[in-house]
């Protein structure tokens, strides 16, 4: 019998520094196709100038790849960084016009296409030239978002990875269930395994990796939130020992004594440093981890329709990272905070103002971590 496969088309628009992440979608998507074409019956086909698109000639560059890339693909990828891209002869970029053909079908039919925009959030020093482009990238994120278009942002490959993949997980579900709405036979997959390896990870075993996951990362965020609090006492400790220290006739603390305590807080800082700069990157393993199995498992959940007994599973899951999201906001901005009360003790003696400056950029770094974590767990939905 003839394999029979659902091809779902997706096309990548975006300015040529952006040649890395365009890579990695075709990584991505060659990746998912191995498992979904194989199990699902469904095939990821990348649509690219380069590859789709051949020598002609028209009134600009963008209208022959506007010209021979197929019209009626099912996703938009758009990808932007530091460069907004080749102005066309009718809007200020390629990018820019393969967005607004986007959009219109959209606009025309929702449901005809799916749109998706991500943009690179790296610092970097930028020269004049530079700066005119990043505000052109500025003004087009504005646009789009003033179309009603929701819009991520990522600072790593690894991120953008993650993201992209739950991403077209959700699409290609939910374009799974609009064609089981639609003609109930396609309800079950097209094709089916005959054999597969003994150690492949199926849907139970991601739902127990990532629980697992979850628990050590809740323990690294409390062991950090602990370390804070405990600082946050000792704090409040060493300044009413301050109090107490006796004075002279002018009001003027002991110095020695002082000393003694400015430097036991010091101490203090030092301490909290070394067990918050060791504990972060355990937390920071645990999230990736934890988010890797996510990802995993939003790409097995294509396999089962709303209607699947396996929804509850998915909804314990998704309910833990509820509550792992509450948690951690909790310790975000327990840590923002502390922050400020730290920023705010006064400059007193060298060894007390180098200590806390290493604790404020141990808590910069936390406070960064939790804000990108939670930044990419609101977006996380199987």
């Amino acid at each position: 019998m003839a394999r029979q496969e659902t091809i779902i088309s997706v096309f990548v628009a975006s300015p040529a520094n952006m040649a890395e992440e365009r890579a990695h979608l075709e990584d991505i998507v060659s990746e998912l196709n191995i498992t979904w074409s194989s199990s699902l019956g469904i095939r990821l086909e990348l649509l690219k100038w380069e590859t789709h698109s051949h020598a002609a000639i028209g009134t600009d560059a963008q209208s022959v790849i506007n010209a021979q890339i197929p019209s009626d693909y099912d996703i938009f990828v758009g990808l932007m960084g530091s460069k907004f891209g080749t102005p066309t002869s009718r809007f200020g970029s390629g990018t820019e016009e393969e967005f607004e053909r986007a959009r219109q079908r959209f606009e025309s039919d929702p449901g005809s296409i799916e749109v998706m925009f991500y943009f690179k959030d790296v610092p970097f020093t930028p020269n004049l030239a530079d700066l005119e482009e990043i505000r052109k990238v500025l003004e087009f994120r504005e646009k789009i978002s003033g179309h009603g278009a929701l819009y991520f942002t990522f600072d790593s490959s690894d991120s953008f990875e993650k993201l992209l993949r739950v991403h077209l997980s959700r699409k290609v579900q939910s374009f799974r269930k609009n064609v089981s709405g639609a003609n109930p036979e396609k309800s079950t997959p097209l094709v089916q395994i005959e054999s597969q390896e003994e150690e492949e990870v199926g849907f139970l075993d991601a739902i127990e990796s990532v629980e697992s996951h979850l628990s050590v990362m809740a323990d690294s965020t409390g062991a950090i939130g602990s370390a804070i609090s405990e600082l946050g006492s000792r704090m409040h400790e060493r300044a009413a020992e301050i109090e107490k220290i006796p004075k002279d006739q002018n009001g003027n603390p002991d110095r020695r004594l002082a000393k003694k305590i400015t430097s036991a807080t010091a101490l203090d800082f030092s301490r909290f440093s070394e067990v918050t700069d060791a504990t972060l990157p355990l937390y920071k393993n645990s999230f990736s981890d934890s988010m890797s199995a996510l990802v995993r498992l939003a790409e097995l959940s294509v396999d089962f329709s709303s209607s699947d007994k396996h929804e509850d599973q998915k909804k314990i899951i998704a309910d833990s990272i509820f509550q792992f999201q509450i948690v951690l906001e909790g310790a975000r901005s327990g840590a923002a905070g502390f922050r400020t009360s730290l920023a705010g003790l006064p400059r007193i003696a060298s060894d007390f103002n180098s200590a806390r400056r290493k604790a404020l950029a141990s808590v910069d770094a936390v406070i960064e971590e939790f804000s990108s974590n939670l930044s990419f767990l609101s977006d996380i939905k199987l």
